[in-house]
């Protein structure tokens, strides 16, 4: 059964050449970033040497044309340490990016460091890279991705013919594995606002949207939302992003009175943004600028709201919704294709 959507959309080729820095030697010791890796007190060997590096492991998502900024990509490496001390381990760079550690060992035996990724990656595709201490050195493998592409600076644009195709992973034959939504290019108003009509195939399904100073709204057109033991039946606005607030920033939309089991109730809306400016990686684009948002449906019977279903979604700048996953009933529905007008 499909999942219904109420806010429907949603870099071993090495290039040879090192970023302008001079190619040096492993007994050098001197990397990218002004490392030294024969200097300091300590002494010692990386796991691996002389080839593929020990237990390595890249961590972070690696995105053409991306500034590695934070302290969220980096390289883990092992080393066996005889003697505890100071110690700098590195690599020169590679493909724009090169990771550098400086720091001191307290201890002998077999540690592992997290290296800092630096630089901004130039080409996607799989390279391979060096990285050295004290004479010894070991190779490992930093994939890049590809950057999907942006249009505008919308996080739900609703420019006309728009499209977004996703995968839907709860489908069961012979519902189709994917659906896709479009900008019709017409308008619809609601109570005195107008709203850009949306269409989601092969099941049709409408949805109306608007944007005022980034703040992006939802009208339900008499939407019914599948319960657990029943449906209920909404109309009425309410905000689904916020693309010029902080993270942990929390709102409600109105209260939608309801007949739910064929009781009187009332549901709402609890949305909260969770990240903003984050990369995501989907299939093999990298989606820069991303606002994740988590959305609790609460319903009540009587004055207290129970959480009936919780999920997040991910809005990227320029694209749309990107990823819509469940967390009471899981699902994940990624965007396989899109094109923004």
């Amino acid at each position: 059964m499909m999942k219904q959507f109420l806010s429907i959309i949603f870099v071993l080729a090495i290039t040879g050449l090192y970023s302008c820095q001079k190619e040096v030697s492993v007994e050098g010791g001197v990397v990218t970033g002004g490392g030294n890796t024969n200097s300091g007190t300590s002494a010692g060997s990386l796991g691996g040497t002389p080839g593929a590096c020990a237990s390595a492991l890249v961590t972070g998502v690696f995105g053409q044309g991306l500034p590695l900024t934070d302290s969220t990509n980096f390289l883990t490496v092992q080393v066996t340490i005889t003697t505890p001390g100071t110690y700098t381990i590195g690599t020169d760079t590679v493909n724009g990016v090169y990771f550098l550690k400086s720091g001191t060992f307290t201890d002998s035996g077999i540690q592992f460091v997290n290296l800092r990724a630096y630089g901004t990656p130039s080409n996607p595709g799989l390279f391979t890279n060096t990285v050295k201490y004290k004479g010894t050195s070991c190779s490992f493998e930093v994939e890049v991705f590809a950057q999907a592409i942006t249009n505008g600076p919308d996080y739900f644009p609703t420019t006309a013919a728009s499209n977004w195709t996703y995968n839907n992973d709860l489908a069961i034959p012979p519902v189709p594995d994917t659906f896709r939504t479009t900008s019709t290019g017409t308008t619809k108003d609601f109570a005195g606002n107008t709203y850009a009509a949306f269409v989601t195939t092969p099941v049709i399904d409408s949805a109306f949207y608007r944007k005022a100073s980034g703040i992006y709204y939802e009208y339900f057109d008499g939407l019914t939302f599948p319960l657990p033991g029943g449906n209920a039946t909404i109309s009425g606005e309410y905000i689904f992003l916020k693309d010029n607030v902080a993270v942990n920033t929390e709102w409600e939309s109105p209260e939608f009175p309801v007949t739910y089991m064929g009781v009187a109730a009332k549901i709402k809306l609890k949305l909260t943004i969770l990240e903003k400016n984050s990369t995501k990686l989907i299939g093999n684009k990298v989606y820069a600028n991303v606002i994740v948002v988590k959305r609790d449906i609460q319903a009540a019977v009587g004055p207290t709201y129970q959480s009936i279903d919780v999920s997040e979604r991910w809005y990227a700048k320029g694209i749309g919704l990107i990823n819509d996953n469940g967390t009471t009933q899981p699902y994940t529905n990624d965007v396989i294709s899109y094109k923004v007008f």
